[in-house]
């Protein structure tokens, strides 16, 4: 029974100590970069509707035909931990604002940004170039991108940002899911900003206190057991610790 006791101090006590390692690297310590989630949430070609018994429909801009026209959406949000600065001495964009990026464009007739939770416009800065215009994009902020575009020859129009107008960023194009955007929350995302960060010291200062009981618990129990701990209990219980470690910090990584 001395030996079982003596096999989960020791877990106790690694996985606590690898856990607050852990913890301190994915919040503190992990690539601090800006990482922008472009969603294509709908691409429409308005001008290939089914064809319907007497029903002609014809979309035309200033007397000229429209063959191509198309409508879009894209979800874009910044899902990494650092904030994208678009004014003042901490800026990391390259040109004054965020460009877009587009191809198979023919025309652009409208593009605005709807849904957002920060502030943040499309503004036009040549014919069919757009950029963003923001002073601040956090993480976990957002905004649609919606439009009516014409494009050549029936090519799919795409809207992007390059990764190299943002200092040192990362862009993930991908195409949305239903409820996607919500699927993938974390616990800790749901409750208050206030509370968000008194559980987080919390479970930082509770870690450290864990940390240093077990050190003394494990130095306690190999000065008494010094004769009969021999190298293969060692093993075995180091194996026990990093499993431990895998089941226990792997939530709490996950909700933070």
């Amino acid at each position: 029974m001395k030996k079982i006791g003596t096999i989960f101090n020791y877990l106790a006590g690694a996985a606590s100590i690898v856990g607050l390692w852990l913890f301190i690297y994915y919040q503190y310590l992990a690539k601090n970069i800006p990482i922008i989630e472009i969603k294509e949430v709908d691409i429409v070609q308005l001008t290939n509707l089914p064809v319907v018994d007497n029903l002609n429909v014809e979309y035309k801009y200033k007397d000229s035909t429209i063959k191509n026209l198309w409508k879009i959406k894209y979800f874009v949000k910044n899902i990494g931990p650092k904030t994208i600065v678009g004014e003042g001495n901490l800026k990391n964009i390259v040109t004054d604002n965020i460009p877009l990026k587009s191809s198979n464009l023919i025309k652009v007739f409208s593009l605005k940004a709807i849904g957002n939770n920060f502030p943040v416009e499309i503004i036009q800065t040549k014919q069919n170039q757009f950029s963003l215009s923001c002073k601040q994009w956090r993480e976990n902020e957002y905004f649609e991108i919606v439009g009516l575009v014409e494009t050549y020859n029936n090519s799919k129009p795409k809207i992007t940002i390059d990764e190299r107008d943002i200092v040192d960023s990362k862009v993930n194009y991908s195409i949305y899911e239903l409820d996607t955007k919500d699927k993938d929350r974390k616990l800790i995302e749901l409750c208050p900003l206030g509370l968000v960060n008194f559980i987080k010291w919390f479970l930082v200062v509770l870690i450290i206190v864990v940390d240093i009981a077990a050190i003394f618990a494990i130095k306690r129990e190999l000065t008494k057991q010094k004769q009969t701990v021999t190298l293969a209990l060692r093993i075995f219980s180091f194996l026990l610790w990093l499993l431990a470690t895998l089941v226990f910090t792997a939530p709490l990584l996950w909700m933070f």
